[in-house]
């Protein structure tokens, strides 16, 4: 981090009212629920669930994704997921996140685990006690790995339109490994939720060029991008991103974890250049049980590293409730709140 955040800053970034738009819901498995899991599924784990915890460094997307399979690997039950949930719900509230949309991947329980109905049924219980008790709003993304054959993505999407769920699972994505692994391998399925009436969304540009990128926006019916800072390698790309209003779901200390090659830190990531070029960023944790930096830290060390003014956080914080999948009337009613809020504040720490 550049400097120390200037504590009228932090206060700021802690006590906005916030939304949080890419989470896996596999990722976010904080210590003491990675245990717990393993107890009951019988299951030594390959590594201490602590260390894991607040780990800031990989060797590269592909050690990480070895890992996060593990950690799928202990989601077995539909309690598992609900528990999970219940679990996010407490930590937005701890940080002042009034709405989250959290991914989870299906592909990864389809040969094994709880039936795609009852995966849905218990995110959709879990959601529920968190908007009871916390007044956390959640949905969810069903992701699909990149890696799935194409004809069986398209039938999970069919899957889950025919569960008639969209009131909580709002999107369909695409996640998993972007190495040689075309971005359009999924087009039929992408497309195939696009007119079911499903949000659709995918990971980008992270290990694969801004030419990619370009390739998938031509193509994928898109409404958002998840990650995508390799655009920057291509000033057409990213300035066509920014006139067409696309929302990118920026997470900058996950970059630095699985990137280090390309990000050796902080100060080598893109965040500058993005906004400077007027792409709607928003920023996000990705994973925070596998990175250290849930999504306030993500902020403050944003903040600090690229001296960000207040205005620009309020910006980027506002454009998250902008571009999230909330129905209408959900979206009005979050940003009246946030409006209000960041007033206050604003007149607060003047």
């Amino acid at each position: 981090m550049k400097d120390r955040i200037d504590p009228k800053t932090r206060r700021l970034i802690e006590a906005l009212p916030k939304a949080e738009l890419h989470i896996h819901l596999e990722g976010s498995l904080r210590a003491e629920r990675l245990v717990a899991l393993a107890r009951r599924h019988r299951v030594t784990l390959p590594f201490d669930a602590r260390t894991l915890a607040a780990r800031r460094l990989y060797a590269d997307l592909g050690e990480f994704l070895d890992i996060f399979a593990v950690v799928c690997d202990l989601l077995r039950t539909p309690e598992d997921f609900e528990d999970v949930v219940c679990d996010l719900g407490e930590d937005a509230a701890r940080q002042n996140i009034v709405y989250r949309e959290v991914m989870f991947t299906p592909t990864y329980y389809a040969a094994r685990g709880p039936a795609l109905e009852d995966i849905v049924a218990a995110l959709a219980a879990g959601r529920e006690w968190c908007m009871r008790t916390h007044g956390v709003r959640i949905n969810f993304i069903a992701d699909i790995d990149r890696g799935t054959d194409p004809g069986a993505a398209v039938d999970l999407v069919n899957r889950l339109a025919a569960l008639q769920a969209s009131d909580v699972v709002r999107a369909v994505g695409m996640d998993g490994a972007e190495r040689d692994v075309s971005p359009c391998r999924l087009l039929d399925a992408l497309h195939a939720a696009h007119s079911h009436g499903f949000h659709v969304t995918a990971h980008l540009g992270s290990d694969e060029s801004a030419a990619a990128v370009l390739q998938a926006l031509h193509t994928l019916p898109l409404d958002r991008i998840d990650h995508g800072v390799r655009c920057i390698e291509d000033a057409a790309v990213l300035a066509y991103i920014a006139a067409q209003g696309y929302p990118m779901t920026i997470c900058p200390l996950s970059n630095v974890a699985v990137d280090p090659g390309r990000y050796a830190s902080l100060v080598d990531h893109p965040f500058r250049q993005l906004l400077d070029a007027g792409a709607r960023i928003t920023v996000n944790s990705d994973d925070p049980g596998m990175f250290a930096g849930d999504l306030i830290e993500n902020l403050a060390a944003a903040a600090a590293q690229f001296a960000l003014t207040h205005d620009e956080i309020l910006r980027i914080v506002r454009t998250a409730f902008e571009a999230s999948f909330a129905s209408s009337g959900e979206r009005t009613r979050l940003l009246a709140h946030f409006d209000e809020a960041s007033q206050g504040l604003r007149e607060k720490l003047a």
